[in-house]
């Protein structure tokens, strides 16, 4: 997208039940009242027999040290093996909005989904590649090209990162989630510095891996068991439209 007009738009299609329509009216005695307020809907709904569980919760948060807005939206959920599950979510934030455009598939300004990514910036000194960790986090990796690379003012050992950005040498790029050992692998094309890093997997510590295709312009994703996320963009005017 050349201009901040050209505004993504994302569709999706639910198919849901529809109810039988009658005249008969009936109304609730104080027992059926009592046992219905007892029993709230929730937002996050399960369906037992379907392959994927809905989510219409958005959680919208401001940033106390930046004043950003952030948003999270998880449009659903396909369950994986041993609990690897395949969440497809969406990220928003404000303080990203003039400049980040996620390489992993066109999403627009501001957004990107809610999975691992590289982010490469031109500078006066060559490029910056920034780290986000798919949960909101963002990292500046520092080094050189001939030196080891760091996450430049992250002191925790929650997540460590291997293989250097900068080294034009360099083509696959591992982050590492300490806590539960599950690993986000990332991928260039060699000798070329300035070419976008794509996340290619997802795994977990018993080896079960989520794959990933995406360019700007969609592709697809596999989840533990085989079931695939198919993305396509369709231009139009004055944007796109991205479905899955």
């Amino acid at each position: 997208m050349e201009s901040k007009n050209d505004a993504p738009i994302f569709a999706g299609e639910v198919a849901e039940n529809e109810s039988c329509n009658d005249n008969t009216q009936h109304k609730p005695d104080s027992s059926e009242t009592q046992q219905m307020s007892a029993q709230p809907l929730s937002a996050d709904l399960d369906y037992p027999l379907a392959p994927f569980r809905l989510n219409t919760n958005e959680i919208e948060h401001i940033n106390l040290n930046s004043g950003s807005l952030g948003l999270t939206i998880t449009d659903f959920v396909l369950p994986g093996k041993n609990g690897f599950d395949l969440s497809l979510t969406r990220r928003y934030d404000s303080s990203i909005i003039e400049r980040y455009i996620s390489n992993s598939c066109g999403l627009g300004h501001g957004w990107c989904f809610g999975f691992p990514s590289i982010e490469t910036l031109p500078n006066r000194d060559g490029r910056e590649n920034y780290l986000h960790t798919g949960d909101g986090r963002r990292f500046l990796l520092g080094g050189s090209s001939n030196q080891p690379v760091s996450i430049e003012g992250h002191t925790l050992q929650d997540i460590r990162f291997s293989g250097n950005p900068r080294n034009p040498n360099t083509t696959n790029f591992t982050l590492t989630f300490n806590r539960d050992g599950r690993t986000a692998a990332f991928r260039r094309a060699p000798q070329s510095i300035g070419s976008p890093i794509r996340l290619t997997s997802m795994s977990d510590r018993q080896g079960n891996t989520i794959h990933f295709n995406l360019t700007e312009n969609g592709g697809t994703i596999t989840d533990t068991v085989g079931k695939t996320i198919r993305l396509t963009r369709t231009n139009i005017t004055g944007g796109y439209i991205l479905t899955w």
